[in-house]
Order: structure tokens, then sequence, then C-alpha cells
């Protein structure tokens, strides 16, 4: 069982986490997954996305598997929903092309427009929460 377990942990570090995923058709209603967050495409943002921020990690938390980050760039507009449930990320909107980083899961450049986030449930726990990565 140790040799399989050092032989996975030997696997995920050679593995190429600097890829970037380029998505050029990326329709409403569609998204993405990256790591424990996922982005939805929306038509527009939605009307309890209220409040506006300049922290661009997407994720909670402060550890190297929160590190969920949009790059700065003009146009780019983050928003806090104003009541948000323990699933429910940011949602972003640009008028340029949007880069979404990450040190451990491939990269993604998603088109210009608006975007939700939302957080994978973390099915251990007895309350609805979401995963800490």
């Amino acid at each position: 069982m140790l040799d399989q377990i050092a032989e996975v942990k030997k696997i995920s570090e050679e593995v190429n986490h600097t890829t970037t995923r380029v998505i050029a058709n990326f329709p409403i209603g569609k998204g993405i997954r990256q790591g424990d967050v996922y982005v939805k495409r929306v038509a527009s943002i939605p009307p309890d996305y209220c409040i506006h921020t300049m922290n661009l990690q997407i994720a909670k938390g402060n550890t190297k598997g929160s590190r969920h980050i949009l790059e700065e760039q003009p146009g780019l507009r983050i928003y806090i929903k104003s009541e948000p449930g323990p699933l429910d990320g940011p949602a972003f909107t640009s008028v340029t092309e949007i880069h979404l980083t990450h040190p451990e899961h491939p990269c993604f450049k998603i088109p210009a427009g608006s975007y939700v986030s939302y957080y994978q449930i973390d099915w251990s726990r007895e309350e609805l929460a979401a995963v800490k990565d």
C-alpha cells in the first residue's frame, strides 16, 4: 500500500500544471471545472451579485489549493453575492479574454463575457459546505 501511495505522489509531482486550456467556444449555460471550483457562463451577472470587489482569488482560503486566481486586466469586474450560500463563489465579467490560473491545475483562457463560480460540495460533512482544497 505504501508503494502505491508513493507511486501516486511521484506521478502527481510529474504532471505539468502549467498547461493552459483555451476555451474558444463557451456557450451560455456551459461550465468548466478547475479543481473544486466550477465556472459557468451566464448571459448577464445575476442581480443578487451586487457587491463589487477587487479580490482576484475566486476560492476561499489561503492554502495553495485555494489559489484559483483571475489575472488582473482592464475591464475585469468581480462581484460577490449579497447573501452567498456555502457553495456560491464570485461572479465576474470582462470585455476581454479572461485568464483563470492555479498552481496545481491547468489554467484557462475563456472568452470575454459574464460568469458565475461555484464550489464543490463536501459530502463528508453533515451540513452543506464547500470542499477545502
